[in-house]
């Protein structure tokens, strides 16, 4: 088996380029999910799939951005969808009220009401099929839940997908094999410290997306025990524009060359 130094090797890099451009930490962030967005134009994607969407903002974007694209959000909390449900399907998203996990059917989320001593209403971005190890006070909701690979048509479409779901990304990928295996890019939250109850790492998720071929061009520097990786498949990976634009992420200047200005100016 792989050694976790070497599977962990990309994500130091890009961390290193990161933390060694001078670009203040906010701003690479803002210019990794940049990028992530331009190389899901560029691989001109025409399905797209948010699965933990809160606001649904990246779904929002592709709706605006890619008007040929289906695009659906998944949002497992039902506090949190009530309260985003009018404005996200008015901004013609395909918003659902469902968990992804490993099976179709019902299952417990966990709604923290607090994390490290601070109150939570139900509204918040840390419910997970996972319990979290920082919170006292836990709401169980038992919710619908569906596996990706049932309820996402098995096509060629170009596919786009976004994953943030606080620390239950190996339940997620339990049902999504098959459907994030044909992925173009993948934007990906991940945690190198356990915060939820045997959690996948950021090692476990670099080598699960390692053995079905992706490659991770992009990280941010989000938290110190938290952030948000960018794979690609083979094929955009060989690509020497999605190659120029990782490098240019981590340096001053332009993102594009079209760009007027730097951003970090």
């Amino acid at each position: 088996m792989v050694s976790d130094a070497a599977i962990l090797y990309p994500s130091r890099f890009l961390h290193a380029l990161a933390t060694s451009s001078g670009i203040p930490g906010h701003r690479i962030n803002r210019r990794v999910l940049r990028a992530f967005q331009e190389i899901v134009v560029h691989a001109g994607a025409r399905l797209t799939l948010e699965v933990g969407a809160f606001e649904a903002s990246f779904s929002r974007w592709a709706r605006e951005t890619l008007p040929e694209a289906e695009v659906i959000a998944f949002e497992a909390n039902p506090f949190v969808h009530a309260r985003w449900k009018d404005e996200v399907l008015a901004a013609g998203v395909d918003y659902r009220n469902l968990a992804v996990g490993p099976e179709t059917g019902p299952i417990t989320l966990h709604v923290p009401r607090d994390f490290d001593g601070f109150d939570f209403a139900r509204v918040n971005q840390m419910a997970s099929l996972s319990s979290n190890l920082r919170t006292e006070h836990t709401e169980p909701v038992e919710v619908q839940c569906v596996r990706l690979d049932d309820v996402v048509p098995p096509d060629d479409r170009p596919l786009a997908v976004w994953i943030d779901v606080e620390g239950a990304t190996e339940v997620v990928i339990a049902g999504s094999e098959k459907t994030l295996r044909r992925a173009a890019a993948v934007y990906i939250e991940v945690e190198n410290t356990t915060i939820w109850d045997g959690q996948w790492l950021d090692r476990d998720v670099l080598r699960w997306f390692g053995e079905i071929g992706m490659v991770p061009v992009l990280r941010d520097v989000q938290r110190d025990f938290q952030y948000n990786l960018v794979f690609v498949s083979a094929a955009l990976a060989a690509d020497p524009w999605v190659v120029e634009l990782a490098a240019r992420t981590y340096r001053r200047g332009p993102l594009l060359p079209q760009d007027d200005q730097a951003e970090d100016d």
